[in-house]
Parts: C-alpha cells; structure tokens; sequence
C-alpha cells in the first residue's frame, strides 16, 4: 500500500516536473493527489475490516484447534471392499505321487520357479509299497529263474513258464509306476 503512494507521488512529481508549471498549480496537484490517496486508502481498509469477522458474533462458531508435530508411523486404517481379481496366468500343481502334505516350503504370495519344490509328502506309505513290490518282484524273479531253467531242460510246462514270466513283468511294472 505504501508503494502505491510513493508511486502515485512520483508519477506527480514527474508530471508536474515535466509541463514547468508554477509552483502552486504543483501544490493544487499534490493536495488533490494526496486527497485521492487516503480516499483509497479508507477503502482498503473497509475492504479489510469487512474480511475479518466481528469477534463477538462469530465466538459461538469458533472451535478449538490444536496442531501435532509431523512424525513418521505406521499407517494403521484399514477399510474393506469387494472387488474381482484376474489371475494373468493358471498354474496348476501336482505330485509326482500320492500322500498327505507333511511340510509347506513356500509362503503365500511367494514367487516360485518351475522345478521349485512346494511342499513335502509324507511318503511313508509309498516306501512301504515300494518295500512289498521290490520283494515281490525278487520272488517273480526267482520263480521266472526256475520256471526257465526248467522249461529248457524240457521239464516243466509252457504254461508253468509262461505265467512266471508274466509274474515277472507284472512286477517290474508296477516297480517302475511307483
């Protein structure tokens, strides 16, 4: 506000300055100037008082406030919504072989790789198998053996052979599906 006075003033001077008139047509000019700047003056400070609210009438709307310092903590607000999620890609998991799931390896969300083992079977119902098959196949062999020897010194009968050997095969197979 101050700037515009001094800033009306010399523009005054300036002009006064350059028409060369007398002295008293200059003060006649500063006396109107100085009369236009407190004319605004008086209604910026209307404008002014008019922006700040009478004390007294407004107290009744007036609430307390109080300010915290900024500190970094946990964000601890939590909302719920319903949504629908897309999965950009299906990956279907299976065992190599049957058993209740012992140990989980992985944690949820985790990114896997192909090959990544994910949990751990208890395979102690399959070992057992395994055990019996093994043990029957070495009896199936030990039969096919005799059965063999015997059908080549013309002994036994073809079908006697033939049911050892199948015994056999049998055995081996279900061995290597296990």
């Amino acid at each position: 506000m101050t700037t515009k006075v001094v800033t009306l003033l010399g523009l005054v001077l300036i002009a006064g300055a350059c028409n060369m008139s007398s002295p008293e047509m200059i003060e006649q000019q500063i006396k109107k100037k100085n009369e236009q700047v407190k004319k605004i003056n008086d209604e910026i400070a209307q404008l002014e008082s008019s922006l700040q609210p009478d004390s007294t009438s407004d107290m009744k709307y007036r609430v307390p406030v109080s300010t915290k310092e900024l500190q970094t903590e946990a964000f601890k607000h939590f909302i719920e919504v319903t949504g629908k999620l897309e999965a950009e890609e299906d990956a279907y998991i299976s065992p190599e072989m049957n058993g209740q799931i012992e140990i989980i390896h992985v944690k949820e969300g985790q990114t896997v790789k192909k090959g990544h083992i994910m949990v751990s079977l208890n395979t102690s119902l399959i070992e057992s198998s395994i055990g019996e098959v093994k043990a029957g196949l070495e009896l199936a062999n030990k039969f096919y053996d005799k059965q063999k020897e015997l059908w080549d010194q013309s002994i036994g009968s073809e079908m006697q052979y033939l049911e050892a050997k199948n015994a056999k095969e049998q055995a081996e197979a279900r061995l290597a599906t296990l």
